[in-house]
Order: structure tokens, then sequence, then C-alpha cells
């Protein structure tokens, strides 16, 4: 799965690869002028990645292509919204297992 993601200093892609008898994935852009809410399952794997200066729960600002990953204990619903009255976007990447089991990431 490829997303083209442009910023205000050029492009870029973004590309999801996995194995789909293991993995479910997604990618999508969220378009928003005001909060969004983001939800989650516990076994889901959360990744955001900013296009523009977004908030994350109000305190953790993500400017281009910045990425956060939520995962096991982190919250599974987050509010997003635009930092700036002109709004902003994120691409949304979501992956779990097949089976329903915890995915985890590591830094």
């Amino acid at each position: 799965m490829t997303l083209p993601l442009e910023t205000p200093t050029g492009s870029s892609t973004l590309t999801l690869t996995f194995d789909p008898t293991e993995v479910h994935g997604s990618l999508e852009l969220l378009s928003f002028d005001s909060a969004a809410q983001l939800e989650r399952s516990m076994e889901e794997l959360l990744i955001i990645v900013a296009r523009g200066a977004v908030l994350v729960e109000n305190r953790h600002r993500l400017n281009g292509l910045d990425v956060m990953v939520l995962e096991g204990d982190d919250p599974i619903s987050v509010a997003v919204e635009p930092e700036h009255e002109a709004g902003a976007s994120a691409a949304i990447a979501r992956i779990s297992h097949v089976d329903g089991t915890r995915i985890a990431w590591v830094p």
C-alpha cells in the first residue's frame, strides 16, 4: 500500500508492506479543520504521520512528516487537531495480526 504525502518542502511517499497471511494493514489520509478522534483496539498498532502542524492529545506537536506510534497500553482513543486555523492532515496507518493477538513495536 502506498500513499503520497505532499508537504510544503516537497513530496514523499508512505509505503506499508506486510504479509497479508499474517497481518492486516491499512493506510488512509485524514484531513481536519477541527479536533478529530482516532480510535484503535488494544491489539492494533496505530501510526500517525503528520502533514503539517498537528497536535495529538493537545500536548504532542507533530510537524512535517513527524511520526507517532500508539500500541499496547498507549491510549486507545486520541484527539488530533490542527495546530493552526488553516487545518491539517495526517496519514494514518493501522497494523494488526490476522489472528487477533496484540502487535507490539519496539523503538
